[in-house]
């Protein structure tokens, strides 16, 4: 049992047991969108985020549509600035170099598999995982992990690698086998009952099993 529990140890509580599907993956996108906002808001004239973003070449693909979507165009703009004028020098320096222009300092803009907001996506996640890990022996969580829908593939086989205890990797297999045949035999049903001569019979739960096992295999979009 953790007596003391900070607000981590809530936040995580309060996923497993109010997300419809894999709760750390709603942990993770919440605090992606929060870091989104705490920089777009506070941190646009922070010359340490501007130079780190400077020298990431900027966002990722992904990360770079997100933060478009999120819709604070100051702050996006602001941010901008730098990179157009990195990619500007970049620029300058290739077209005085043609003949060599492998050799000029373009590799961020043609190979951009990280930045800022990947970092902080990967330590929130990280301390999500290490959190849930703590708890797996405190009544609460384990009241709610009888009722919960499971994690998906990506965050269960990481939980796995990282457990210390055997019987608590024991007993998030045997759950998740539990739920995954549940799904699949939903899965079935639904693709039964779209056969046209079961198309009468009345949807149960299986009407969306299409959507949950696509989450369980490959997560939720961040």
């Amino acid at each position: 049992m953790v007596k003391d529990k900070n607000i981590s140890h809530l936040h995580v509580l309060d996923a497993v047991e109010k997300s419809k599907t894999c709760p750390l993956c709603d942990l993770d996108k919440a605090s992606v969108q929060k870091h989104i906002t705490d920089m777009l808001y506070e941190s646009v004239n922070d010359r340490g985020l501007r130079k780190k973003l400077e020298k990431q070449k900027g966002f990722c693909a992904f990360h770079g549509e997100l933060i478009v979507k999120h819709g604070d165009a100051l702050g996006i703009a602001i941010l901008h600035i730098d990179q157009m004028q990195s990619l500007l020098d970049c620029l300058d320096n290739a077209g005085s170099n043609l003949p060599k222009i492998k050799n000029t300092d373009h590799a961020g803009w043609t190979e951009h598999s990280g930045c800022a907001i990947c970092e902080a996506g990967r330590a929130a996640a990280k301390r999500h995982m290490e959190v849930f890990i703590e708890l797996m022996d405190d009544d609460i969580m384990k009241n709610y992990l009888e009722k919960f829908p499971g994690f998906c593939s990506n965050h269960l086989f990481r939980i796995l690698e990282k457990l210390g205890k055997p019987d608590h990797a024991r007993y998030l297999l045997k759950l998740h086998v539990e739920r995954y045949k549940s799904l699949l035999a939903d899965l079935k049903e639904f693709c039964r009952k779209n056969d046209y001569r079961f198309r009468n019979e009345t949807s149960g739960r299986e009407s969306d099993s299409w959507q949950k096992a696509v989450q369980i295999v490959s997560g939720k979009i961040l």
